[in-house]
């Protein structure tokens, strides 16, 4: 098996598929990718960022959401060529070692412009960190991404299925091309269609069905509403795990008007980890700017507000208009 090393699903399909059923792959497709990208684009888009004009914003951003933390060096000090002379700036790398608190201690940059091995965090570099734990925020793009993928696929698939009205067995090839004929008039708008009945005729001339016709209800098989709605459960959810604010968060299944004191409550669930987010980041800020002597600063962007209704309603109409 090591000459297919390293194994992916095409590899993975073509080994198993004739021992085991095909299955259901949430990952590495292109629906699922795409979902990875607008996701990963809508949970950057909760901080604002004031950073030098050198540094790329798009690379801090994503060693924050894959990494969890981003290291800051002195590039001029540990350049190994000319181009690595760029003052400042944040770098990807692997952190460990553990101080009293099991924090790491050091860290090493990974880039070969730069030769960042063994620096001590607080003195050679600082880190920028996004989570309390390091990890990033990836696994939640990546489940909410998988799910909606599903939802997606569902949705069309039902759209598709939904076009599947019924299908026509013919007794012979004669039969069958006289159906597809009657059958575009019909599609054409032709209000009345007159074809040859001797070729529903048997060889004992008898008048038997000339075809079998399986029907199916296309309403019964039409559920994209549904997924549809579900599509949108997901991913307000999603905007909700990242800091976002939705009135569906707020509604969940209600269909009437939401209240002011509803949107509050929901305020709070939706900054409740963009809150420890912020925290971790303008703590891991502060100590940037005390040994770079910079001026970052990041913050929670200014979202659209939501308004819902009074909650002084009268008691008979608390469902709102």
């Amino acid at each position: 098996m090591a000459q297919y090393s390293p194994l992916f699903f095409p590899e993975l399909n073509g080994l198993t598929s004739g021992v085991n059923p095909p299955g259901v792959y949430t990952t590495n497709n292109a629906t699922t990718l795409y979902f990875q990208r607008m996701l990963y684009q809508r949970a950057m888009s909760v901080f604002d960022w004031t950073i030098p004009d050198e540094w790329d914003k798009n690379f801090l951003q994503y060693c924050l959401c894959f990494l969890g933390y981003s290291v800051v060096v002195d590039s001029d000090k540990i350049a190994r060529v000319a181009a690595g002379h760029c003052g400042v700036v944040p770098q990807a790398g692997t952190l460990y070692g553990y101080g009293i608190f099991y924090q790491p201690t050091r860290a090493n940059v990974v880039s070969p412009l730069l030769d960042g091995t063994a620096l001590t965090i607080g003195e050679d570099c600082e880190l920028i960190r996004m989570t309390p734990d390091y990890m990033g925020i990836w696994d939640i793009i990546q489940t909410y991404a998988e799910l909606l993928s599903q939802a997606s696929t569902a949705t069309s698939m039902s759209l598709q299925n939904s076009r599947v009205a019924f299908a026509i067995a013919a007794k012979n090839k004669s039969a069958a091309q006289t159906i597809k004929a009657i059958y575009d008039k019909v599609q054409r708008g032709e209000p009345g269609v007159v074809f040859d009945g001797n070729f529903i005729k048997d060889s004992s001339g008898a008048d038997p069905q000339p075809w079998a016709a399986f029907q199916q209800s296309v309403k019964d098989c039409y559920v994209a509403d549904m997924t549809l709605e579900a599509y949108d459960t997901i991913l307000h959810q999603f905007d909700e795990e990242v800091g976002i604010p939705s009135l569906r968060g707020a509604a969940g299944n209600k269909k009437e008007r939401l209240l002011t004191d509803e949107i509050h409550r929901n305020d709070s669930a939706t900054t409740a980890r963009a809150s420890v987010w912020l925290d971790c980041l303008n703590q891991s800020v502060e100590r940037v700017n005390a040994l770079f002597g910079l001026s970052l600063s990041v913050s929670m962007r200014e979202m659209p507000e939501l308004e819902g209704g009074e909650t002084d309603v009268d008691e008979d109409n608390v469902t709102g208009d």
